[in-house]
């Protein structure tokens, strides 16, 4: 009686997991390309987490978080709240409510992440499916770009003007978040090359056309807050390999870095992006703020001077455009794009002027909080190179996204902020249910009581 039970259980958990595993993975294959259907995909993930989660705890699942997770959870429940206590707080606006909504999102984590903790993806598979997208989106921008230099029009942009930037292929979405996720993807192929042992052939082929394809549609993109970001990246690995003593490794990786670096330099459009940014940051500190660059740091400065107004609580969420169109009409000479997009194009001055230092702390803490529960996870688990790959592939997405947020507003856009919610639940998850225990610890549905 008790097999015929457990076999039950077991399979109902095995269709569970693969329900899970597809969504996910259509999920993250039609993100870039078609981000309205992604977001359904994204909706019956989060759905399943809260109908997942609420049982869990039922059955006393709670009693199973270990200090970083509970730092994660609280993180996420102390950002929701703030932002919930400032929409409420504020004057009600049309604009405030939709922003709202993107906030909501990050409640929805805690969820979803409860219930990634108990069931067991496949490394291998999902490796495989990073990898497969990357290549894609890499192939994808090629297209894009080979259309528009001899077609002269854009294709495959889901009719978004915001992916429509000539000779910047980008998917369907804005350039800045096609370059940020692409850079993310190129991270994941680059550690499952470090982590996994026993590569095949085929694997190894796979990993390094995810890398190329993954690099390409970043670069190809032009968005100077990626570069910045990939140097960040590649100083973590260097870095990583340093602890872990892979002196060989490292040199290799160096030869690697140093020759993609000199030869991306070298493109064209590279340096012609470079070029324009140098030129824009003279004609600023020459007082004149037309250019590209110069908006976005007269939008810096509009909004610290809506942040020295209401340092502790913020002006309320969407409140930076308006406001800011108020600091332009009044300051000759500024650049007229100050006030007309919703956010100053920088996530930290965005959090700060509609939260202020309280809206500040909660975002740093949601960063603080993944960053420990990774780190920890590697250090408890060495040797596990599931728990590793895991570990380090959400360090990279914080970092790509901390160092994105210093040009652009992270979560105002859908993408964004599923992209973000989703791939920290399914990592931080993933970190718990591929470490080391014993099997006499699980019950016997496969689900850990304990820690």
């Amino acid at each position: 009686m008790n097999s015929v039970l457990r076999s039950k259980i077991e399979s109902s958990q095995s269709v569970k997991v693969w329900a899970l595993f597809t969504l996910f993975s259509l999920f993250l294959a039609s993100l870039l390309v078609v981000p309205d259907i992604a977001k359904i995909f994204a909706v019956l993930l989060l759905v399943f987490g809260i109908a997942e989660g609420v049982r869990f705890t039922k059955a006393g699942f709670k009693h199973g978080l270990c200090a970083s997770d509970r730092y994660l959870v609280w993180a996420f429940a102390g950002f929701s709240l703030v932002s919930i206590v400032s929409f409420i707080y504020w004057p009600y606006t049309k604009a405030a409510h939709y922003h709202f909504e993107d906030y909501l999102v990050f409640i929805l984590v805690i969820p979803l992440f409860l219930v990634m903790r108990q069931v067991k993806f496949s490394l291998s598979h999902l490796i495989v499916v990073l990898a497969v997208v990357a290549i894609g989106l890499g192939c994808l921008s090629l297209y894009q770009y080979w259309h528009m230099k001899t077609q002269g029009g854009f294709v495959f942009t889901s009719g978004s003007k915001m992916a429509q930037f000539w000779l910047r292929p980008s998917g369907g979405v804005n350039p800045m978040r096609y370059a940020a996720i692409s850079l993310i993807f190129m991270g994941f192929a680059i550690n499952a090359a470090l982590f996994v042992r026993n590569k095949s052939v085929a694997l190894k082929v796979l990993l390094a056309l995810a890398v190329i394809g993954s690099a390409v549609a970043c670069m190809l993109t032009q968005v100077r807050g990626s570069w910045l970001a990939l140097m960040a990246i590649l100083c973590i690995y260097i870095f990583m390999l340093l602890y872990m003593g892979l002196k060989k490794l490292l040199l290799g990786f160096l030869v690697v870095c140093v020759v993609g670096v000199g030869v991306v330099s070298q493109q064209s459009h590279v340096q012609d992006r470079l070029d324009r940014t140098e030129q824009s940051l003279q004609r600023y500190l020459e007082g004149d703020s037309h250019t590209s660059l110069g908006a976005r740091l007269d939008m810096f400065k509009a909004a610290w001077i809506l942040i020295q107004e209401r340092p502790v609580f913020g002006h309320g969420l969407n409140s930076y455009s308006d406001k800011a169109t108020e600091i332009r009409l009044a300051t000759p000479g500024m650049n007229r794009e100050v006030g007309k997009w919703n956010n100053p194009h920088n996530e930290i001055l965005q959090v700060m002027v509609e939260k202020g230092v309280i809206g500040l702390a909660t975002f740093i803490a949601i960063f603080a909080s993944c960053a420990y529960l990774f780190i920890s996870a590697y250090r408890n688990n060495k040797g596990n190179n599931a728990v590793a790959y895991f570990a380090f592939g959400g360090l990279i997405i914080l970092v790509v996204y901390f160092m994105a947020g210093l040009s652009v507003a992270l979560f105002e856009h859908n993408v964004f902020n599923q992209f973000f919610t989703i791939m920290i639940s399914v990592f931080a998850g993933q970190v718990y249910a591929h470490r080391d225990v014993k099997s006499d610890e699980q019950s016997v549905s496969g689900y850990a009581l304990t820690d």
